[in-house]
């Protein structure tokens, strides 16, 4: 085993990592997913399964396998949503690294073992992976350079790295640097349906001192139609949906480095400004209005004048004057 090669102080042992996986209405597919977690070559685990009020069956395949190995624990609770489920799964862990993974995806079987080994020795706090991004008609992979990262780097590794990523499944986080102050979990919103992770991430990464990376793809993100982030670039105007929104915003305002917090500021105020023409194509009076006030008040967080700005200020004034959509989304597309 590839543990086995490492130095005996690290007391491996004595390492559990705690795997949350929240569960709703994914009957057909949680068994594939647990076969890879159980299978783990790294077998100090703890996997609590927390059922979101499942009512496809799912709830009866998590208690079929809480018989099958000892490690896992499962739960039941009323569905609340994928934050809840996770705060709650974190309150009843006991690892000392926490892993979270989703009950719809597959992992490595290596990729607990290769993650803890590297955390250990590099004295990290956090250590991600590779992923392949699955889709029904193609395949993505991304992977991260076998690399160490410190200070402004961490942040800018959340904004820019498509390896490092804004989810939070492709991570083994030291216990430690999930609690604020006062020793309490740093919680996931649960008033935020997309765009939860990298708002929650955002919120951690200030605990963290140094991130690694390992160069392998262990995580598979399998992209389901029904899933909340299937959607690609389809905008959406219904309320779960623009919950994106206030994550985006609350990412812009956690980032402390001014030239990062600059770049993921345009990635929020685009967003919302196609939120606007789209709601604004679909003859929402009050939606469209709401966005055109948040862009005009956050538009100052930008904190600069260039041709992204005027083209903003441009669709603003356009809509707000009621110009024809196709106008509008001429200057969009621009």
């Amino acid at each position: 085993m590839y543990l086995m090669a490492m130095n005996k102080d690290f007391c491996l042992d004595n390492k559990k990592i705690s795997i949350i996986i929240p569960v709703y209405n994914i009957k057909d597919l949680l068994s594939v997913t647990l076969r890879s977690v159980i299978k783990q070559t790294y077998e100090n685990l703890e996997i609590i399964l927390v059922d979101d009020g499942s009512t496809d069956g799912s709830d009866e395949v998590c208690d079929f396998w809480e018989t099958q190995d000892p490690r896992i624990k499962c739960f039941h609770k009323k569905n609340e949503g994928v934050s809840v489920a996770r705060n709650f799964g974190f309150s009843k862990s006991t690892g000392d690294y926490i892993l979270f993974i989703d009950g719809d995806d597959e992992i490595n079987l290596q990729m607990c073992e290769k993650l803890l080994a590297k955390i250990l020795t590099e004295d990290a706090d956090l250590c991600y992976c590779g992923y392949e991004n699955i889709f029904s008609d193609e395949t993505i992979v991304n992977i991260p350079r076998n690399k160490t990262l410190e200070g402004v780097d961490i942040e800018n590794a959340l904004v820019s790295d498509l390896a490092f990523f804004t989810a939070i499944w492709n991570k083994l986080f030291k216990r430690e640097v999930l609690l604020d102050k006062e020793d309490n979990f740093i919680s996931f919103d649960q008033r935020i349906y997309v765009g939860e992770d990298e708002l929650w991430l955002s919120r951690v990464l200030k605990n963290t001192k140094k991130v690694t990376a390992v160069s392998d793809v262990l995580y598979f993100w399998k992209r389901r139609e029904n899933s909340a982030t299937k959607g690609g670039n389809v905008m959406r105007t219904n309320e779960k949906y623009l919950s994106v929104l206030e994550a985006s915003r609350g990412v812009v305002l956690e980032l402390q480095d001014r030239a990062i917090k600059s770049r993921r500021c345009k990635k929020y105020l685009g967003l919302t400004r196609d939120c606007m023409i789209q709601a604004y194509k679909e003859e929402n009076e009050i939606l469209t209005k709401k966005l055109v006030q948040i862009l005009e008040k956050d538009k100052s967080l930008y904190g600069k004048f260039d041709i992204f700005m005027f083209k903003l200020n441009i669709c603003l004034f356009m809509v707000k004057s009621s110009f024809p959509i196709s106008m509008v989304e001429a200057i969009q597309s621009l």
